[in-house]
């Protein structure tokens, strides 16, 4: 089934605009952010969104509404964004949880990282996504089509399958690996993709509110808020850090 997601991949290499006031930002939170995160994970934390570490106190209700940044493998520091809402069921025994997301694409210039950011297009709705006991999840998207007007790199439309395979950090960030193929308008796999969620603190739907400085990889997601639920993955602390300054 062919849905109509508004929202654009960037795939074609030949088309990169570079963004080096972006990532000079983001050096920034990460140079902040790195003595609160485990060092020596950089090569191996993003390769491994579907890990089963263990949850030591259970599966942590994770519903609410976060930004979701999207890394293709082909073109690096360049992430589309949606406003990504979750609603979670825990099992009873803690276990194990299901959940729908609903993902609401986000406009942004080409060139750009943080304009216009509004929303655009038709939301995509997954329900019954299965949480195992480690916070893992799979999530199929099957073919999409999605329009440049979310796409900060050409503007351009394209045709992709995606798969999200990830799991929970802590109470307030997601992240994991993409797989899939570009089928139009070339064909191209897109193993080595990624993506990071965090939590926002209202709907999303201002984008004066949102962060400026987010994560699209694993080993970028900040550290927990202090008393905040750690699942006991091996990214991410309890020391706390505010990524949205």
């Amino acid at each position: 089934m062919v849905h109509q997601l508004r929202y654009g991949l960037l795939l074609l290499p030949l088309f990169v605009v570079g963004c080096p006031d972006s990532e000079a930002r983001f050096n920034e939170f990460l140079d902040a952010t790195k003595d609160d995160r485990p060092q020596g994970e950089e090569d191996t934390a993003s390769e491994s969104g579907t890990e089963d570490t263990g949850v030591v106190d259970g599966v942590p209700d994770m519903t609410g509404i976060y930004l979701l940044a999207l890394e293709t493998s082909l073109v690096a520091d360049s992430p589309l964004q949606f406003v990504t809402t979750v609603d979670m069921t825990v099992d009873a025994d803690g276990m194990g949880a299901t959940a729908t997301f609903t993902f609401q694409p986000l406009s942004l210039g080409v060139g750009s990282l943080l304009e216009p950011r509004e929303f655009v297009g038709i939301p995509l709705t997954f329900e019954d996504i299965a949480f195992d006991a480690g916070g893992n999840f799979e999530i199929d998207m099957g073919v999409v089509m999605v329009t440049g007007m979310a796409n900060p790199i050409t503007g351009s439309d394209i045709t992709a399958s995606l798969v999200l395979s990830g799991r929970i950090i802590h109470i307030n960030a997601l992240c994991g690996d993409i797989t899939g193929e570009v089928t139009s308008p070339i064909q191209s796999d897109l193993v080595g993709s990624n993506f990071g969620m965090l939590r926002l603190d209202d709907d999303g739907s201002d984008p004066a509110t949102l962060p400026t400085m987010f994560p699209y990889q694993c080993d970028q997601v900040p550290p927990a808020p202090d008393g905040g639920t750690d699942t006991g993955t091996d990214t991410g602390t309890d020391t706390g850090t505010d990524s949205t300054t």
